[in-house]
């Protein structure tokens, strides 16, 4: 019987070992971010979103895109310096962006600010910090290949709201975490 919980704790030692270090790599595609998951880019207290919160769970890579859904009659997305983040100013955005379904490339490193031109908008929550970081050596180092002719694009929704697109919320963890959670729940179940 010792013998048997010596080679379970070896597995299980190996398990969270192989665990920790899926955990740390970072993923090799390119991911479309839709801001605020299935609230979208809206008043915080409209759409029950915290987009610190929401921003907090993800990691943003060069390739990746941000994905800006609101009402275009209601919202807008304005790029801003770190100053104008702070202050919620909207006077001098370095982009504007009014067309409902915003897409933007993030190709730079760095930190990224996003906030809603609306008059007061910014002041309730309604702004968005991203931090860009390079890919990994020998990673993926730009925006995902274009998808072959009828293929259904990956779309990722991390935090609030279940995935969009053909991705469901369980498939939007990735494989390998996947695998290791289940084999440490099989051996823990033993």
């Amino acid at each position: 019987m010792s013998s048997w919980r010596s080679s379970s704790s070896s597995a299980l030692v190996v398990l969270l070992s192989a665990l920790l270090f899926l955990a740390s790599q970072d993923r090799a595609e390119a991911v479309q971010f839709v801001v605020g998951g299935s609230a979208g880019w809206t008043l915080p207290s409209f759409g029950h979103v915290n987009y610190t919160q929401w921003t907090l769970g993800n990691r943003y890579h060069l390739g990746d895109t941000l994905v800006f859904n609101y009402s275009k009659d209601f919202h807008n997305v304005l790029a801003v310096s770190k100053a104008d983040f702070i202050a919620c100013s909207t006077a001098n955005p370095i982009a504007t962006f009014q067309d409902g379904h915003t897409i933007i490339n993030l190709d730079t490193t760095g930190p990224h600010f996003y906030v809603c031109g609306v008059p007061g908008h910014c002041g309730q929550g309604q702004k968005l910090l991203v931090v860009v970081r390079k890919p990994p050596v020998g990673r993926h180092h730009g925006p995902a290949p274009s998808p072959l002719p009828g293929a259904l694009p990956a779309v990722r929704n991390p935090g609030n709201g279940p995935a969009e697109g053909p991705m469901s919320a369980a498939s939007a963890v990735p494989w390998p975490w996947a695998t290791a959670v289940l084999a440490v729940a099989a051996v823990l179940a033993l």
